[in-house]
């Protein structure tokens, strides 16, 4: 698994990686677009989400599981062709994840128990 949309990664003196920058917005939206058109398997996990989006959710079928991330509420939601650009908001309050052959129960598993630079591989 590996997070969508890392523009750059940060290294320190020692070459260590430190830090990403991620695209979000728009750059980000096309960016999803292309890997869907491509066939991958996308997620997305969402700090903290609102009752009110979890219950579209479960009323509209979304597949999703809700979890505990370092104490905080967060739920990994399957992304499909219907994917719905955000106009410019992708990205500012969750990750898109691509799903190496994950189901969503071992996706959070591996998401949780990873270290960030495990999980953070580039495009």
């Amino acid at each position: 698994m590996k997070v969508v949309g890392v523009k750059s990664v940060i290294r320190g003196k020692d070459g260590r990686v430190v830090g990403y920058s991620l695209k979000i917005g728009k750059e980000l939206d096309e960016e999803i677009v292309e890997r869907l058109a491509r066939g991958e398997k996308l997620a997305k996990v969402v700090y903290d989400p609102f009752d009110p989006y979890l219950e579209h959710l479960r009323k509209n079928g979304i597949l999703h599981k809700v979890f505990e991330i370092n104490g905080t509420r967060a739920a990994m939601v399957k992304i499909d062709e219907n994917f719905k650009r955000f106009d410019g908001l992708a990205g500012l309050g969750e990750i898109f994840l691509k799903l190496d052959g994950e189901d969503l129960n071992l996706a959070i598993e591996t998401f949780v128990e990873a270290e960030v630079d495990l999980i953070f591989g580039g495009s």
